[in-house]
């Protein structure tokens, strides 16, 4: 079962959300982060970035930045731009991104879930970055970023919700990224109930974004020692299976490990059966890639005795590493090697012939996008996908909803 419960939120002002949520701060160049910092006083990258000041980046301790994110934080509450819900409640949010329509429901999820396996995993997360996080929440006393979590449709859940998004919503914004948020607050006793024995009705909840968040909440509850408090949940983004959006996550190499282009064509041959397609080549399916060399579009379909026959063997990112990347390029860790970037799906196959074009890069591989039964099926066996497998939307913007954890 999924324990959820509603909570009380910190979220802005109706009249300035718009202003004050932020995508995650990795996604801006330093010029994209100095402007906002400059001209947006209500930004929530005042209080995540403090470091940044003036256009001027100040040395900080672990210690003393973390002290500057509690200190901003407060300043922001202190100014009317975060206001505490005086409710329990759930949120109700919907995020429009061109055609793809995402609702989901934010909820405080039972760290008990995790602990036990009801909240399921497909990635390793590193022990140090944990640990980070958890430094992290202990100084500063919030999180403003919900784990995204996946589970199978309920028909009656979504008519629920589907109703409830009827009313007119408590936020209603777009963002420069040409994406519309929408948000609504759910705090009747007999709306708070259906919705709580609803989810409970579900066996499994599936991590698609969020691994080290949900992790780190785990380890901060267990530092206290059964003491019971907010500590006992994180904050979650619980969307039904069929409004989640697995895009490809592709690969670009800097060289090709010593080889000419006409030898790298034939020993990649003796595990694929490659055609020059002539024009930009989609991945048509399982097993089938597209390659980008010397101004050419390749399509590579491997030889069915070349993939292992396991649950994560079977992925094309494993496929991918096993038949190219380790044997003929020599790349083993995709985590630490620089030889290797990676360039989500959302940014076309175009994206990839102009990385290798620039001369910054080889050769461009993509990969067919990871289905969510094989996501389930590695996360139900116990097994973890390879690094960079998938990238999954929506991608949820920081200082919207946040969980406080010092009450």
């Amino acid at each position: 079962m999924a324990q959820i419960s509603p909570f009380k939120a910190v979220r802005p002002a109706r009249d300035k959300v718009g202003l004050v949520g932020s995508r995650s701060y990795l996604t801006y160049s330093q010029n994209e982060l100095e402007a906002r910092l400059n001209y947006n006083p209500y930004t929530f990258l005042h209080v995540i970035k403090p470091e940044l000041h003036e256009g001027q980046r100040k040395t900080l301790s672990r210690d003393a930045r973390f002290d500057l994110v509690k200190e901003g934080y407060t300043y922001f509450k202190e100014m009317g731009f975060l206001r505490q819900e005086e409710k329990e409640s759930f949120y109700i949010y919907r995020q429009t991104k061109g055609m793809a329509i995402f609702t989901g429901l934010v909820a405080g999820v039972a760290v008990d879930d995790y602990t036990q396996g009801h909240v399921k995993i497909h990635e390793q997360t590193i022990t140090s970055r944990e640990k980070l996080f958890v430094e992290y929440l202990q100084r500063t006393g919030f999180n403003a970023e919900p784990v995204l979590l996946a589970y199978e449709d309920r028909d009656s859940l979504n008519l629920a919700i589907d109703r409830i998004t009827l009313e007119r919503p408590e936020y209603e914004f777009t963002t420069t990224d040409m994406v519309l948020h929408e948000m609504w607050v759910v705090n009747e006793p007999e709306q708070v109930a259906l919705i709580t024995n609803e989810m409970a009705a579900v066996n499994a909840v599936y991590i698609a974004d969020g691994h080290h968040r949900s992790a780190s909440s785990a380890l901060l509850a267990k530092h206290k020692d059964g003491k019971r408090g907010p500590w006992d949940q994180f904050m979650s983004l619980l969307l039904p299976q069929s409004q989640l959006k697995i895009y490809d996550f592709n690969r670009l190499v800097n060289s090709l490990n010593g080889m000419s282009k006409s030898e790298f064509l034939s020993r990649i041959s003796e595990s694929f059966e490659v055609e020059k397609t002539g024009r930009i080549h989609q991945p048509a399916h399982r097993g089938n890639f597209s390659m980008y060399l010397d101004g050419a579009w390749y399509s590579l379909e491997v030889k069915p005795e070349f993939v292992v026959d396991s649950v994560v063997g079977r992925l094309d990112s494993s496929v991918l590493t096993d038949q190219v990347l380790r044997p003929l390029l020599d790349i083993s860790d995709l985590k630490t090697d620089e030889r290797i970037s990676f360039l989500d799906g959302t940014k076309g196959l175009h994206a990839l012939s102009d990385a290798v074009d620039s001369g910054m890069f080889e050769v461009a591989f993509a990969l067919y996008p990871v289905e969510f039964d094989q996501l389930k099926e590695v996360a139900d066996t116990g097994n973890i996908m390879p690094p960079k497998t998938t990238w999954i939307e929506p991608k949820l913007r920081s200082g919207v909803l946040i969980y406080e954890l010092d009450n």
